[in-house]
């Protein structure tokens, strides 16, 4: 019998439970316009009933069986977990039979329960380590671009998204971040593809979205003069201004930068202008 792939097919089965919940709670918690920090607070409990709802989970929770399978890339050289799950974790399971009076039918049961528990600590040890990028994408209503499946450098995305967290968290102690001095830095490109929208945005407005139109001017802010010079048609920025998105050649280039765009103007609600961004997106795909 193959105990490596027993615990992993279950230990992918009650991730993707755990998983399905995460979105399905928060995002109810969403339209029920819960505060994150209330909705986050019953997010583990809730998974957690999950969890124990698998015969055994507490009890394997009280033994030595996860330190043991940890360890293992430390015991062996190669191969590890294969050689634990078919050895020392099989020796606790007999362990945890004689105390509990045989909880389990047979080991295959006890992988059943182990991955169970595996999984759930996996899934906390991940949302409470990104708690900061979750309540950023709970807050902007996009927790769909919330992933389990990747590895996330927290350190870097953090950067990224402290601007909008602490926005969105004034009275979190320990930093004081003012909006003022966070103002970002676009790049040309991105100052001309934020310009481009706007001319469309401008056309379409009424007296409500002067203010957006205004706030988009003083993002852009581009320091230069070619656009003064008779070769004005040759300089990059009138290619964007005219052709908008088109003037990039690569898809993958076309995608980053508005994603890059979004990113940095998304605190200063330009809605039009998101949408418009948006929908260019959604053609690229």
């Amino acid at each position: 019998m193959d105990y490596l792939q027993i615990y992993n097919e279950n230990y992918q089965f009650f991730f993707k439970q755990y998983k399905d919940e995460f979105y399905k709670f928060l995002n109810n918690s969403i339209d029920d316009d819960k505060k994150f920090k209330y909705a986050f607070k019953s997010l583990i409990p809730k998974i957690l009933n999950i969890a124990l709802s698998e015969i055994g989970f507490s009890e394997i929770q009280g033994s030595r069986s996860r330190i043991i399978v940890d360890s293992s890339k430390d015991m062996y050289n190669t191969d590890g977990l294969r050689k634990v799950l078919n050895s020392e974790l099989k020796e606790e399971f007999e362990s945890l039979q004689k105390k509990t009076n045989n909880l389990f039918i047979d080991y295959y049961h006890y992988l059943k329960s182990f991955s169970c528990q595996q999984a759930y600590w996996d899934y906390v040890k991940k949302v409470d380590d990104e708690e900061k990028i979750i309540n950023v994408l709970y807050n902007l209503k996009e927790l769909d671009q919330y992933s389990f499946n990747k590895t996330i450098d927290y350190g870097k995305v953090l950067k990224e998204y402290d601007f909008e967290y602490y926005n969105l968290n004034p009275d979190d102690r320990g930093r004081n971040i003012k909006k003022e001095t966070n103002v970002p830095l676009l790049n040309k490109n991105e100052s001309f593809l934020l310009w481009h929208v706007l001319l469309s945005v401008i056309q379409e407005s009424e007296k409500g979205y002067l203010i957006e139109v205004g706030r988009a001017l003083v993002l852009s802010n581009i320091d230069t003069n070619q656009l003064l010079r008779n070769e004005y048609k040759n300089n990059n920025g009138y290619k964007f201004l005219t052709t908008g998105i088109e003037s990039v050649s690569k898809k993958e280039n076309r995608v980053k930068l508005i994603n890059d765009l979004l990113h940095k103007i998304r605190p200063y609600k330009l809605k039009k202008t998101e949408v418009k961004l948006k929908i260019l997106l959604r053609n690229l795909a």
